[in-house]
């Protein structure tokens, strides 16, 4: 439905004349209520070729300007300034960046429910998957958009586990639900959900053990663990880090090492470090060939110490404290 007209191109901001037509913030499409108009929704433009240009409102302002002669049914004094995002071309895909930019007094349209499947990817019905019997679902639930009234979002499952994703808000604004709500969402899917896939879940201030219970997740295996416990309790399995995995960079952010002086150090001490380890751990050959670096270590140390001693009382006092700290 057309809400107005494009009265200014920019390469990054477009201006559009709301129709005098419309009185108000919403308008009725086939039975469906739309709000267009505040920060942050969202308005489509047709361009030349028939693709769709979706934009974002980003201001809201009255025009002063007063037209006398009706054209273009531009004599309104609502404008609005909008920011080009996406296309969604002829096949029905939505891609980000404008090409084609639309002409002058162009219409101005509502984004509708259709267009935000599209834009979310999540416009395809469940299939039928040949080898499980089962439904392949494409999407998951998020919840109704409290910037877009009224729309309820769905999220493309590929497109949203392929990327980095952040949620964010103040303290208690529901950080933690929304996680446990998206993971719940795709576990409890009936037929075909989420089969071996696996979620491993930070949980700093102890939240989410109340929305992962086994009773409610029968069909879903949870193992609880936590760190500095010996024994199993209250649920929580203990928890080992194996440190003998950690690379040198891992273990350089672990002990916070700077890069020029301690990186080195700590990587020479981490490489002898494993060297005395896999003598006691290896065994025939392996463990003669630790052994022999051993010595040569050792060798290397008194020969230097006789080197540097001046007398001869100095030099084997030197030699018996090395060895004696081996």
């Amino acid at each position: 439905m057309r809400i107005g007209k494009l009265t200014a191109i920019n390469y990054s901001q477009l201006k559009v004349k709301i129709s005098s037509e419309i009185r108000g913030g919403s308008v009725n499409l086939y039975g469906n209520i739309y709000y267009f108009g505040n920060i942050g929704s969202y308005l489509k433009i047709t361009n030349a070729i028939g693709e769709v240009i979706i934009c974002e409102v980003i201001s809201i302002f009255d025009s002063d300007l007063h037209q006398e002669k009706f054209s273009f049914d531009i004599e309104s004094n609502r404008e609005l300034l909008i920011k080009p995002i996406g296309t969604i071309n002829k096949l029905k895909e939505f891609n980000l960046g404008v090409g084609v930019f639309p002409s002058l007094y162009s219409d101005v349209s509502i984004v509708t429910y259709e267009d935000m499947e599209i834009i979310l990817r999540t416009n395809n019905e469940p299939q039928n998957d040949s080898y499980t019997d089962g439904i392949t679902h494409e999407s998951f639930s998020l919840g109704i958009s409290k910037n877009l009234i009224n729309y309820l979002i769905d999220v493309n499952i590929d497109s949203f586990f392929n990327i980095h994703s952040a949620v964010l808000g103040n303290s208690g604004s529901g950080k933690s639900n929304t996680i446990a709500h998206i993971i719940q969402e795709i576990h409890h899917k009936e037929s075909y959900s989420a089969i071996g896939s696996r979620v491993l879940v930070f949980d700093v201030n102890g939240e989410y053990k109340k929305a992962f219970t086994n009773d409610l997740n029968a069909n879903i295996s949870i193992k609880y663990y936590k760190p500095n416990i010996k024994n199993d309790s209250d649920g929580y399995q203990p928890f080992y880090l194996p440190h003998f995995l950690l690379t040198i960079d891992e273990w350089s952010a672990f002990l916070l090492a700077t890069e020029a002086t301690q990186r080195p150090f700590w990587d020479k001490v981490l490489q002898e470090s494993y060297r005395f380890y896999r003598i006691g751990s290896s065994s025939g050959e392996d463990q003669e060939k630790f052994v022999n670096y051993l010595r040569d270590r050792v060798c290397n140390c008194i020969y230097s110490t006789l080197n540097t001693a001046d007398t001869d009382t100095a030099k084997i006092t030197t030699a018996a404290s090395i060895l004696g700290s081996i």
